[in-house]
């Protein structure tokens, strides 16, 4: 029998700003211990430190119509202070995404959830 493997092995996410997605991803993720760890030409693979999978996969899209929209992730946090922490960063990154206040990077919600017992604490930020 083969070991045990996460279901999800990756998520890739075209963006149409990728600079500034790229930006709001590795602010929001690093709370939650998940950085950039693969950088080539229109791609930045974020995952954990101890497992490479599963992972998030952004991408430079080519056009308007190859970005990815209507698309919810929910990321899991340690603690309350990651999701927290993950909320703060993901605010920032709306409302400065290096263009000053403008429009945010993303066209979908990213939720970030701990489990606690039966109860859930949960980050909902609304893009």
């Amino acid at each position: 029998m083969e070991a045990s493997a996460p279901f999800v092995h990756h998520l890739g996410v075209f963006a149409s700003d990728f600079e500034a997605s790229q930006r709001f991803y590795t602010a929001v993720l690093k709370p939650l211990g998940i950085t950039a760890r693969y950088r080539a030409g229109g791609v930045v693979e974020h995952w954990s430190p101890e497992r490479d999978t599963p992972s998030l996969s952004l991408e430079r899209a080519e056009n308007a119509s190859a970005t990815t929209r209507r698309m919810h992730i929910a990321v899991t946090a340690g603690s309350r202070e990651a999701v927290n922490a993950f909320r703060a960063a993901a605010v920032m990154g709306i409302f400065e995404n290096g263009r000053g206040r403008s429009s945010p990077p993303l066209a979908w919600p990213l939720n970030c959830v701990r489990r606690v017992g039966i109860e859930e604490q949960s980050s909902i930020t609304r893009m």
